[in-house]
């Protein structure tokens, strides 16, 4: 399941962040922290970093340009990458260099409508549990 979506500029600044399940994290330093792991990338390996695993969480990570969309899910979530390339694709349609109420809600339905009725029984039995 997808749990969050952030839109991140250059300078490590979170201009969106999407909550959408059960991760807590201050946005300023995530933002800051996630700006800082790609230009380490950069730096070592001359690439982007795609994804990296957080306790339970799977962060992926893509480049649009001068941000950074960074989508958290669980660890386990096999459709974390298409979910990610969804959120990019929203955020090209949509993104016309000023963050929009019509944007956010494009990047939500995008990633929101990529999880299978089966995510979605999965989720429930396991916050009934």
């Amino acid at each position: 399941m997808i749990k969050m979506v952030y839109v991140i500029n250059d300078a490590g600044e979170t201009l969106v962040s999407i909550p959408l399940g059960d991760f807590h994290a201050d946005e300023a330093l995530f933002g800051g922290f996630m700006t800082a792991i790609d230009m380490f990338s950069h730096k070592m390996a001359g690439d982007s970093i795609k994804e990296l695993i957080l306790g339970n969480n799977r962060v992926v990570v893509a480049r649009e340009g001068a941000h950074l969309l960074v989508t958290v899910h669980d660890k386990g979530d096999t459709d974390s990458q298409t979910i990610n390339a969804r959120a990019c694709e929203a955020f090209r349609k949509h993104y016309g260099g000023v963050v929009t109420d019509e944007m956010t809600d494009a990047i939500r339905e995008a990633v929101l409508g990529t999880i299978s009725i089966r995510g979605k029984a999965e989720d429930w039995a396991s916050k009934m549990l």
